[in-house]
């Protein structure tokens, strides 16, 4: 009767070491594929911005950006002759900003605010000087 039970107990024990592997081997390789993935895709900010779609910034409160984190900004770009440029218009004015800044370029991942360049990702997050101060949305 021991033998039986001892070897009932190598028999899960062996069936439990397959399935944990077995259960790595399926997490590494969903990770590797969604990396691989994510690697090919297109950058979905980087496309409807240089594609004259306006995106809206909102700013995150206490990182020293250049305008107020109560203040939504919509950025939209157009190309003028070989520069972009951006058209900005805030929540609390309303209206679209005489000036326009031609300091930045949305194909290589950067946009201007109010003369300021900052950078985006993929993932719509907005960085000044290496930190995220914003936030990308479509709307």
């Amino acid at each position: 009767m021991e033998k039986f039970d001892e070897r009932r107990k190598r028999a899960t024990r062996k069936r439990v070491a397959l399935a944990i592997i077995l259960i790595a081997v399926v997490s590494i390789a969903f990770g590797l594929a969604r990396k691989i993935y994510q690697s090919r895709a297109e950058n979905y900010w980087q496309a409807r911005i240089a594609g004259g779609k306006p995106v809206v910034v909102r700013f995150i409160c206490g990182t020293g950006s250049v305008v107020d984190c109560n203040v939504s900004l919509k950025v939209t770009y157009q190309k003028q002759d070989s520069k972009w440029c951006a058209n900005l218009e805030r929540s609390d004015q309303g209206e679209i900003d005489k000036t326009h800044w031609c300091n930045a370029n949305p194909e290589q991942g950067t946009i201007s605010i109010f003369g300021v360049p900052h950078a985006f990702d993929r993932f719509g997050a907005v960085t000044s000087d290496g930190r995220v101060v914003g936030q990308l949305f479509a709307r």
